[in-house]
C-alpha cells in the first residue's frame, strides 16, 4: 500500500502532466461519485427495502392462510406454505439488510463525494 507521501507525489505529478485538464478531470470524477455512486446506491437501497417490504407482506399473507395457526401443519411441505413462509422471510431479511447497507453507502457518497473521488483516483496507483 502506498504511503501518504507517495500518493501526494503521484497526484502532483499527474496534475502537472495534465495541466489545465486536471481541474476538469477532478470535477468530472466528483460528479461521477455524486451521481453514479451516490444517487444510484440510494436508489438501489430503496429498491432493496421495497423488496424487503414485499417479502414481509408475502410472509404475513402465507402465515394468515395457514389453517390451524402457525406451525401446526403435519409436514414441512404441507401445501407449500411452510416453504413459502421461509422463502418470504429470507427475502424480507436480505432485502432489508441490503437496503439499509446500500442506502448508507450511497448517502456517504452523496454527503462526501470528494473523499470517494480522491479514493478512486488514488486507487489507480
Amino acid at each position: 500500500m502506498p504511503t501518504k507521501e507517495q500518493v501526494l507525489e503521484a497526484i502532483e505529478a499527474m496534475a502537472q502532466a495534465l495541466g489545465v485538464a486536471a481541474e476538469y478531470i477532478w470535477e468530472v470524477v466528483m460528479r461521477q461519485q455524486l451521481l453514479v455512486n451516490g444517487i444510484l446506491m440510494v436508489f438501489l437501497g430503496a429498491v432493496s427495502l421495497v423488496i424487503g417490504i414485499i417479502g414481509y407482506r408475502a410472509f404475513k399473507t402465507v402465515r394468515s392462510e395457514e389453517p390451524g395457526g402457525w406451525g401446526t401443519s403435519p409436514s414441512l411441505t404441507s401445501n407449500g406454505q411452510d416453504v413459502r413462509a421461509a422463502l418470504s422471510a429470507v427475502i424480507t431479511v436480505v432485502g432489508v439488510i441490503a437496503g439499509v447497507i446500500v442506502t448508507f453507502v450511497g448517502l456517504a457518497h452523496v454527503l462526501n463525494p470528494g473523499y470517494y473521488a480522491l479514493k478512486a483516483i488514488t486507487g489507480m496507483f
